[in-house]
């Protein structure tokens, strides 16, 4: 017995009894995986010390003597099949923990715990007794089940239980190579980590056990979560030893599938985040009323501070908003859309800006009178001079906060030409003097609450309305995760409906959340024989026209006069218009989740307040944002960080760093308003569905027929006016009225440009990029041009080839935020230089020297050409880095080609393949790679004609082969590197993104 251990009897028998009682492990198994030690060893006759056994295997330096010495110790070990040590449980020393405290061996790395198995467990096991070693015969047999647990007893428990089980030191090491050779096609895998209650290690719990299910289904293995109630225990051994092994093996086969699990996790998720907007924060004032404005007393509130209103839509906020801020001589309420704020202002009673005139620098409403009661977009909030708002003498109303402040801090209007550092300082100072900032919104979240209370430093007053008009019946249509096609079946059958509600004669309002969709809906009708004069098509190349201008100012008025067939609204419709009459048949949604989050379709869906049918498309899994994936705002600080630090690392300035905001509230607005906005775009058709659930609409989710020979020619129908868009648009562009270079920024100037404005526009600047003479631009320049894309991958491909560029494009950016003297936000910092090295330290130009040299000279490549695995093994050791300067997402699942395939993709670049016949033994088909000459072609001439312009401007090539290979003549007398020299001078930079890497 030891005396320094808190325990009465002997400490076998009273190890023996906490693994096998209250850990639930057989006696044999115990007694062959633990081995019990003392500190030190000494000799039974002559009381010599021997050895020093727990110090020997944790691979500590044992000192007896001296100020270093060590309490007396005593250890559980936890042995592996191969005799070393996994984990020890220590008893003693200077820890003082009376339950021992779990060390592992000194530099052993992340093992699991692979223990050996006695014959009676293996029996009990796999039927047999293994006479060589139990888990190499584990790893040959994948039909065998295997369990994941975190620990080594719970691994031991569940071994006694009868499931074959191995241990990983805890739920963040489920990348330890010990799994690698389990974890082959065909293995079922159950990860059963602990249940914990806390929220917050529950959640890095979900993390851990979502890594590892990936890992191990890339590798071909089916995963199923084992879960259960934490009142039956923690841990896996808790379980068993509580409620039996019965208990146990109902668990296992209640195991949900990990898409199953993950499905209801974020289910569970969302509808907690749905349920409880407000976070932390406990309204005022709770009240259940179809209308504010009538139900609530202004005594009610206070005329000072900050006043939250979240209630539903169509409940009133607006006409509450009037009345609070009625007679007052200083009211300013700036917004995210001009139609929105217009609106806005003319129902508070307030000028808009635009609208208004000036004389002796005043501004002068609509009665000729000075005012101070003014709507706006938050782009123009420089024109607001802070003179003319005192302190204390005016109230602030943000209508639709939580959009509004997305737009100012996340948007990208607010950064063109570098503003949003002034425009968000302005903004602040604005909120920090207002009397009172009135928050009003159906979608009112912590976070906008949170940004302004940091602001004001005080706590906001809120009024929560919980009444909910009476729901839709809404038909929702989504893609299977997984299963190929279904995307486009699911939108044939919604199209396919829309087609036959277009024949009826209905009258349908039909919300989309891209251009691309609106103009392809709107050619659609046309082709289905509705007249042109019957469509409303409202977005952003027909917002500022006349006829959509009166619509949005006065719907209803408008709907009554024009009586249309169809009215197609995109995003450029704000929240601010609602349709009260009762006068459409059907609502239809399309949403590709490429541009708005849930909550705005939500409110797209809700344009129509009468309770028609909804009929609603919307695909599984949207658009995250461009820095960062993360769908946590510390992940996603810990990227936008990390990204400005390779920024800074590139361009040799790192006083950066100090001039980069990362820590102000707008920040911390930016990066949780991000990652909340990345979690709903990744589960978007979900996320949806629950939202409109939620707010009280009777949802059914429509199981589409696959076979439905309609559904083919739908989709064939829906190719051909996306095809007909293409080339009317381009069509448009080649009618345009040629303009010189004054007329062009004279055109940029302009506050609002007309469609016919921006197809000039478009003209000039396809000429210019293309030095195309503009009497010479011709449909198929346009066409090739791909709306810009193509533009932006020969930009890419600029950035490589000449000297300096990519530094002075970032300049010119970096210097016009900057010139505010203000913080510069992170996410506005450029990315030239980011891209340009990053893919020089990634090899990206030996990558493309290598597959036009082997395309040029007629050879092909394969997944496994030396060169393609060598640029991919760079890529999956720095997959943020990939991410961060390509803005390329590496998966561990994707093959090597797929990887190669999306660079190229990147590059503006096609490929070609063929197979050859396989070995008869084996049936193999290997698949030869080429570049498609065409598109390598059109890079090259691209490139050549543009070399012209960069001469003149004083730049120099980049001394590599690929310069030759792509400006061949351009490129003669220049000194050119060789591949291996370029590789040797990248493997310095290499070693420094890993410095990086670990430092962050």
């Amino acid at each position: 017995m030891v005396s320094s251990i808190p325990v009465s009897g002997s400490l076998e028998t009273q190890l023996q009894q906490e693994f096998c009682q209250s850990s639930a492990i057989s006696l044999s198994l115990f007694r062959n995986a633990i081995k019990v030690v003392t500190d030190l060893e000494f000799d039974p006759l002559t009381h010599e010390a021997l050895g020093t056994p727990i110090a020997d295997a944790l691979g500590w330096s044992f000192t007896r003597f001296g100020l270093q010495a060590r309490s007396n110790q005593t250890a559980a070990l936890f042995v592996q099949e191969s005799n070393e040590v996994w984990q020890a449980k220590v008893f003693g020393g200077e820890s003082g923990k009376r339950s021992g405290s779990y060390l592992a061996p000194k530099g052993i790395g992340n093992r699991a715990y692979l223990p050996p198995v006695d014959e009676q467990t293996q029996h009990q096991l796999i039927g047999q007794y293994v006479k060589g070693l139990f888990w190499d015969w584990i790893a040959a047999h994948p039909e065998v089940p295997l369990v994941v647990t975190e620990g080594g007893k719970k691994s031991l428990s569940g071994l006694s239980a009868g499931s074959v089980a191995i241990a990983l030191y805890g739920c963040d090491c489920g990348n330890s190579p010990d799994l690698t050779r389990f974890l082959v096609p065909g293995r079922e895998l159950i990860i059963a980590f602990d249940q914990d209650a806390k929220a917050k290690t529950r959640a890095r719990v979900n993390r851990g056990i979502a890594r590892l299910a990936r890992r191990a289904i890339a590798a071909g293995c089916s995963v199923r979560i084992a879960v259960w109630d934490p009142a039956f225990g923690k841990g896996l051994d808790d379980l068993i030893a509580a409620h039996g092994v019965e208990q146990w093996q109902q668990v296992l086969a209640a195991a949900p599938s990990f898409e199953d699990w993950q499905r209801r996790r974020i289910s569970g998720a969302i509808l907690q985040q749905l349920r409880f907007p407000l976070g932390n924060y406990q309204p005022a004032l709770q009240v259940s009323v179809p209308d504010l404005s009538v139900a609530i007393a202004l005594e009610n509130i206070p005329q000072t501070g900050i006043i939250g209103l979240l209630s539903g839509k169509g409940t009133g906020k607006t006409k509450l908003l009037t009345r609070l801020v009625d007679g007052l001589e200083r009211v300013l309420a700036p917004g995210h859309r001009e139609s929105l704020q217009r609106g806005l202002g003319r129902r508070l009673g307030l000028d808009y800006l635009h609208d208004t005139d000036r004389a002796e620098g005043r501004k002068l409403g609509g009665n000729g009178e000075p005012t101070y009661r003014l709507s706006l977009c938050w782009d123009s909030l420089l024109a607001i001079p802070l003179k003319d708002y005192p302190a204390g003498s005016y109230d602030l109303v943000i209508d639709e906060a939580d959009q509004g402040f997305r737009h100012l801090i996340n948007g990208g209007t607010c950064g063109k030409r570098g503003m949003r550092p002034a425009l968000i300082a302005k903004a602040e100072a604005l909120i920090q003097g207002a009397r009172r900032v009135l928050l009003a919104s159906a979608d009112l979240t912590a976070l906008e609450l949170d940004y302004v209370s940091a602001l004001r430093n005080e706590q906001p007053w809120i009024l929560q309305n919980n009444y909910r008009e009476d729901g839709y019946c809404c038909q929702f249509l989504t893609d299977q995760p997984g299963q190929a096609g279904s995307r486009n079946q699911a939108r044939a059958a919604a199209l396919a409906q829309l087609v036959e509600a277009i024949h009826r004669g209905d009258r349908l309002w039909i919300a989309v959340d891209t251009l691309k969709a609106s103009k392809a809906l709107f050619q659609l009708a046309i082709a289905l024989g509705v007249p042109e004069k019957k469509i409303l098509r409202f977005d952003g190349d027909t917002s500022s026209d006349p006829a959509q201008r009166c619509f949005a100012d006065a719907p209803a008025r408008w709907i009554s006069q024009n009586k249309p067939q169809i009215v197609i609204a995109s995003p450029s419709l704000t929240s601010g218009v609602s349709i009260e009459l009762d006068y459409f048949n059907l609502v239809f949604g399309f949403f590709e989740g490429q541009s708005i989050a849930p909550w705005d379709v939500d409110q797209a869906l809700s344009r129509v307040r009468q309770p028609v049918p909804r009929i609603v498309f919307a695909v599984a899994h949207g658009k995250s944002q461009g820095i960062s994936a993360a769908q946590n705002a510390l992940t996603y600080q810990a990227d936008l960080y990390r990204r400005t630090e390779l920024f800074a690392n590139f361009s040799g300035d790192r006083s950066l760093m100090q001039q980069v905001d990362f820590h102000s509230p707008s920040a911390r607005y930016h990066t949780a308003s991000s990652a909340e906005r990345n979690a709903a775009m990744a589960e978007f058709g979900l996320s949806l569905r629950l939202r409109l659930e939620q707010a009280g609409n009777f949802v059914s989710l429509a199981v589409v027929d696959s076979d439905d020979p309609e559904l083919q020619s739908t989709l064939e129908l829906w190719k051909t006016v996306q095809q007909q868009v293409r080339r009317a648009d381009a069509a448009a562009i080649a009618r345009a009225e040629a303009i010189d270079e004054e007329t062009a920024i004279a055109l940029r100037q302009k506050r609002v440009l007309t469609l016919s404005d921006r197809h000039k526009l478009s003209r000039y600047d396809l000429c210019q990029f293309y030095g195309i003479n503009p009497d010479k631009l011709c449909l198929e320049d346009i066409l090739m041009d791909a709306n810009g894309r193509q533009r932006r991958q020969v930009e890419v491909w600029e950035f490589l080839v000449w000297s300096k560029l990519a530094q002075l494009k970032d300049k010119q950016k970096l210097d016009k935020l900057i010139q505010w003297q203000q913080p510069i936000p992170a996410q506005d910092l450029p990315g030239a230089q980011l891209l340009t090295t990053g893919a020089e330290i990634l090899g990206v130009r030996e990558l493309l020297t290598f597959l036009i040299q082997t395309t040029q000279s007629g050879n092909y490549w394969t997944k496994d050409s030396p060169e393609i695995k060598s640029f991919v093994d760079r890529c999956q050791a720095h997959p943020k880095e990939v991410k961060l300067c390509l803005n390329l997402t590496i998966r561990p699942s994707m093959q090597p080609t797929a990887i190669v395939g999306m660079v190229l993709k990147h590059f503006g670049l096609k490929t070609v393949m063929k197979r050859d016949g396989g070995t008869r033994k084996t049936r193999i088909r290997t698949r030869y790679y080429q570049l498609d000459m065409a598109s390598l072609q059109q890079v090259k001439s691209l490139l050549q004609t543009r070399a012209k312009h960069y001469r003149e401007e004083g730049f120099q090539l980049r001394t590599h082969p690929l310069t030759l290979l792509l400006l061949e003549g351009v490129a003669d007398g220049q000194s050119i590197a060789s591949p291996k020299q370029q590789i040797q001078e990248a493997h310095p930079l290499n070693h420094t993104l890993n410095q990086l890497k670990e430092a962050s």
